[in-house]
C-alpha cells in the first residue's frame, strides 16, 4: 500500500476519456510521482501548484473544551495557499471510475505541461 499524494487535473486536457467514464469538472487522482507525503497537487492552466498552510499552535485557553481539557499541543492551518512547483518530469496519475482503471502520464518541461498521455484503461475487478 504506502503512501501517496492527491492530484487534481481538469478533465478537459485529459485524452481519450472513454464514454463509459462520466467525469465531473475534474478528473481527482493518486500519484506516487511527487513526494509521497499525502500532499495535494493541481493542474492548473498548464502549471502545477502545490497545497501549503502555516501550522499554528494553538494556545492553552483554545485547548479547554469544559469537561476535557487537551493535554498535548494542537496545531491548525492558517494561511492557505497554492504555489506554485516549477517541477521537470514525468508525473503518473491514476484513479478509477465507473469500474474502470485509468492512468495517465503528464509531462511537465522546466514547470510547464508539455503533453498528457493515457495509459491502456483496464476494467476493474469487484470484490463486494
Amino acid at each position: 500500500m504506502g503512501m501517496f499524494d492527491d492530484i487534481q487535473v481538469p478533465a478537459n486536457i485529459l485524452p481519450a476519456i472513454p464514454d463509459f467514464v462520466t467525469l465531473g469538472e475534474f478528473f481527482d487522482a493518486q500519484t506516487r510521482s511527487l513526494g509521497r507525503s499525502m500532499d495535494s497537487y493541481k493542474i492548473k492552466n498548464g502549471k502545477l501548484y502545490k497545497f501549503f498552510y502555516d501550522e499554528i499552535q494553538v494556545g492553552e485557553e483554545e485547548r479547554d473544551f469544559g469537561p476535557i481539557k487537551m493535554m498535548w499541543p494542537i496545531t491548525v492551518g492558517e494561511n492557505e495557499r497554492w504555489n506554485l512547483v516549477e517541477h521537470h518530469g514525468i508525473i503518473c496519475f491514476y484513479n478509477s471510475y465507473n469500474d474502470w482503471w485509468m492512468e495517465y502520464e503528464a509531462y511537465f518541461s522546466y514547470g510547464k505541461l508539455d503533453k498528457i498521455i493515457h495509459l491502456p484503461f483496464k476494467k476493474v475487478r469487484q470484490f463486494c
